[in-house]
């Protein structure tokens, strides 16, 4: 008998020209899985042409695109992200929105949405969500590639009952400049730490842009090292920038970003993100009281105390397995690890995001804003004060 063939679960893009080429990707990577049956974003070429190449409609209005074409996903791959109106609409329809950039940068909307707020409706008779006909509000919000999500990630079953309480932790989170936000990558790597410790007393961050890394470079170049360059006047010798080319919101964000969190009980996370190291690498080292944990997008290690190794995951490029790509040494490649996580969504009907940690999404805003906010003043700031105000940026 002939093999029947699958039911493509439908999908609706809302992109922009700068994305439309990797939305692209993830789409031709997901053509057996998913149908694409509306395409939307501001008007220009780039969107026209993923519009013909995906046979499907065209719209400038996100909340016409969700009337028009309501789907099972809508893939979110704007840096604007989406109005809160807009994203209770696709809820709404029983969309599960796929979060290539964060859907909000506010934590107050975001705690209205965990809570079941959608702006005085009543919830549905059986429904504890306080939204009408929207089960798990919040459920329907799934940020990808997600390194909660990633088959490293998921090859650590249990890490924290083999590493005991995490007592040092440092996450490299590396994305291509074409592939998306410095604000994604940075929720995401607060969203990691979340799922293994508890809301950093404080934050201390540095952030330098693109124009300031080209001007240092030029400031060093020819220079003897730090020592040489402060003799010479150089940048080594100049105070520190303190705002400069920090921006105001999390969402204009972009080039590369340190910081150290400080834990209780003298414990410390350090984090690098940056959107324009040019390759996509995400690696996080926890050493805790029973060993440690090494984990990248497809590699997984736990240690005892005396370096042996208790288990481990550690495919070979090109392993077979479906969506992983080339698991080499230059990094992971970006949309195979959307798709990965996408079809990992439809054949398992999970929503709901990688983390059972309630309030971790504000909790993970929080800690984007206090980074920015540190950037800005040059002093550690504490994310726990702009939970507490529910601020947004």
């Amino acid at each position: 008998m002939p093999k029947e063939a699958k039911t493509l679960v439908e999908a609706t893009v809302w992109t922009d020209a700068a994305h439309a080429p990797v939305a692209a990707g993830i789409l031709d990577r997901m053509r057996e899985w998913v149908k694409p049956i509306g395409v939307g974003g501001p008007r220009g070429a780039e969107l026209d042409d993923l519009s013909r190449r995906s046979g499907c409609p065209y719209h400038d209005d996100l909340r016409k695109l969700l009337i028009d074409h309501p789907s099972s996903y809508v893939l979110l791959a704007h840096p604007a992200g989406m109005k809160r109106e807009d994203l209770l609409l696709a809820m709404e329809q029983d969309s599960v929105v796929l979060c290539l950039e964060p859907a909000l940068a506010d934590i107050s909307e975001i705690a209205d949405l965990q809570a079941g707020k959608t702006g005085g409706k009543r919830a549905a008779a059986g429904d504890d969500s306080g939204v009408p006909g929207i089960p798990g509000v919040w459920s329907k919000v799934v940020r990808i590639p997600h390194f909660l999500g990633s088959p490293g990630w998921e090859s650590a079953a249990n890490p924290l009952e083999a590493l005991g309480t995490p007592l040092n932790m440092s996450l490299v989170n590396l994305g291509r400049r074409q592939d998306g936000s410095l604000y994604a990558l940075l929720l995401d790597a607060w969203h990691t730490v979340l799922a293994l410790v508890d809301l950093p007393v404080s934050i201390e961050a540095s952030l330098i842009s693109p124009r300031q890394g080209a001007a240092i470079g030029a400031k060093t170049a020819g220079g003897a090292g730090a020592a040489g360059t402060a003799a010479a006047g150089g940048i080594a010798a100049e105070k520190p920038v303190i705002s400069g080319d920090v921006p105001e919101s999390v969402r204009a964000m972009t080039g590369h970003l340190t910081a150290h969190a400080r834990l209780s009980h003298g414990r410390g996370v350090a984090i690098q993100v940056s959107n324009q190291a040019g390759i996509t690498h995400r690696t996080l080292w926890a050493i805790g009281e029973s060993g440690l944990l090494a984990i990248s997008d497809y590699k997984y290690a736990l240690y005892d105390k005396s370096g042996k190794v208790l288990d481990h995951l550690a495919p070979t490029a090109g392993q077979g397995k479906e969506g992983l790509g080339q698991a080499d040494e230059q990094g992971a490649v970006y949309t195979d690890l959307v798709a990965w996580e996408w079809r990992k969504l439809i054949e398992r009907s999970v929503v709901g995001g990688f983390s059972a940690k309630p309030g971790i999404e504000g909790q993970a805003l929080a800690c984007c804003l206090a980074s920015l906010l540190s950037c800005r003043t040059g002093q550690p700031e504490n994310p726990q004060n702009l939970l507490t105000l529910g601020v947004g940026g």
